[in-house]
């Protein structure tokens, strides 16, 4: 599907699909939009690490299901119309701004952390009680 779009759109010279990379960074700072074109998988984190780059980012309508909280105005479907942001600085730069949010609020290594903190003291209460 990501393929033929970009085909239909011709849009070869300006997106590249690139094999694993070793050095994800490099690739990150130097790209405009991160595309993730798996159909399928549930939280990336790819995903989690082009949007901590200030990255906008488009995904399939499979992942945004499993995230779906995280849709809200950050990530886009690619099966919506994402070619724009090729085109639209502007609008670049507000999903990107947003997708780094979110990113800030729900996914640095401190508020993960805080998290699984939190969900294991629970299941301890919970042992406790019972």
């Amino acid at each position: 599907m990501f393929d033929a779009k970009v085909a239909e759109q011709g849009l070869q010279k300006v997106v590249r699909r690139l094999e694993w990379q070793d050095n994800v960074r490099a690739w990150l700072d130097t790209s405009d939009v991160y595309l993730h074109t798996a159909a399928y998988e549930g939280l990336p984190l790819a995903l989690l690490e082009a949007m901590g780059a200030g990255l906008p980012c488009v995904t399939s309508t499979g992942v945004l299901a499993e995230a779906a909280p995280l849709r809200n105005g950050a990530l886009i479907a690619y099966e919506d119309d994402w070619t724009s942001l090729l085109a639209y600085p502007d609008e670049r730069r507000t999903k990107a701004a947003a997708c780094l949010q979110l990113f800030a609020k729900y996914f640095t290594a401190e508020r993960m952390a805080l998290g699984y903190a939190d969900h294991y003291e629970r299941i301890l209460e919970q042992r406790k009680a019972a």
